[in-house]
């Protein structure tokens, strides 16, 4: 009876690891795991996958890009780029066709192994955009990668947003007159914030769903108000404030206002502004880029399997889209390339087996 109690509670427990273990499978994995066809196909479309990891495209933000996949549909696309402190990672996919499959994922090395890697976000089902907030400057890989078969055009666009809410009602970054480091007290001290100016009584709004921790007028930022917010766990501070509106403990959203813009404390010989301030665990940061605007670019489009040929006698092949990346090779005058994405003034283009970026300029419709 003992070593049937025995099996039984084993084999439940190694049924119990199982189904977790299935639970837990990304959805990459499960494609994988549930994939029919043969296994040539499956490897090497899982090599596609670990090459685009190992070797992305390095990139400067904001991206926006309409790709072809090329016909064998085995080809994965990886793009390297750094996203600051206080800022949002956007990755949107507009693909041709709701039918055509695509896994969008996030990745960042590991610190103990760079060659291995953390998926931090995917997009699932049928959703076409993802987002990732950053608290410290981070280098990640965006990877691309259509399922077996599934081959279209899609457009692309990669774009950091801020983090917060632009704290002052109805102003944006024209507003900010003073910046993080600025002298204060003649030298004596450097400012630990933002100053944004606004007509006395602006409304200041919550620049995060959070906690308010404190209020009160006291020191030099006289009337103010600190905010915890449930994005960063960061305290978030506004200083010289006509008056308060929001109450300690009080529970508020995104967008409510706390109060109103004034000069009480020591800003009572300028002009009304709000000092803006972001606290974390090792004291204050610069919080500019917390609530900086940022454009969204527009969706690339251009004729895509468009074979183009080079203007001049020397025209450079680019690792990524600018001048400064890496070239490639140089190619001839009249040399045959086949246009697979676009974005702003740079073509990303097949040449043989290899891809890479080249100036528009540098090309002309092949005859």
């Amino acid at each position: 009876m003992r070593k049937f109690l025995f099996i039984l509670i084993s084999s439940l427990l190694c049924l119990s690891c199982n189904i977790r273990n299935v639970i837990n499978l990304s959805a990459r994995e499960k494609y994988e795991r549930n994939y029919k066809g043969p296994d040539s196909l499956l490897k090497s479309w899982q090599l596609a996958y670990s090459s685009a990891l190992q070797y992305p495209t390095t990139i400067d933000l904001p991206l926006a890009m309409t790709i072809k996949i090329p016909d064998t549909s085995l080809n994965a696309l990886g793009y390297s780029m750094v996203v600051n402190n206080g800022q949002v990672l956007v990755v949107e996919l507009d693909r041709h066709t709701d039918s055509i499959a695509f896994f969008v994922e996030i990745y960042e090395r590991k610190k103990n192994n760079p060659d291995e890697y953390n998926m931090l976000e995917a997009i699932t089902g049928n959703n076409t955009s993802l987002q990732r907030a950053f608290s410290s400057n981070d280098t990640v890989i965006v990877l691309i990668q259509p399922v077996i078969h599934n081959r279209s055009l899609f457009r692309l666009r990669i774009y950091p947003q801020p983090a917060y809410l632009f704290p002052v009602a109805g102003k944006g970054n024209a507003a900010i007159s003073s910046f993080w480091g600025a002298a204060r007290d003649g030298g004596g001290r450097l400012h630990e914030g933002i100053d944004i100016v606004a007509p006395r009584g602006t409304p200041l709004l919550a620049v995060a769903d959070g906690r308010i921790t404190s209020t009160g007028n006291r020191g030099l930022g006289g009337k103010q108000v600190w905010l915890r917010d449930a994005v960063y766990k960061r305290s978030v501070y506004y200083a010289h404030l006509d008056s308060i509106i929001a109450q300690d403990g009080q529970q508020v959203k995104k967008g409510d206002t706390l109060g109103l813009i004034g000069n009480t404390g020591n800003a009572i010989t300028t002009v009304p502004h709000l000092h803006f301030g972001v606290y974390g665990s090792g004291g204050a940061m610069d919080p500019h880029l917390f609530v900086k605007q940022l454009p969204i670019p527009a969706f690339s489009d251009t004729m895509l399997s468009r074979k183009i040929i080079t203007r001049n006698n020397k025209n450079e092949l680019k690792a990524g889209p600018a001048s400064k990346f890496t070239t490639i090779k140089t190619l001839p005058k009249n040399d045959t390339l086949t246009i697979m994405g676009k974005t702003q003034n740079w073509y990303y283009v097949k040449k043989g087996n290899e891809y890479g970026f080249i100036l528009q300029s540098t090309v002309k419709n092949f005859h």
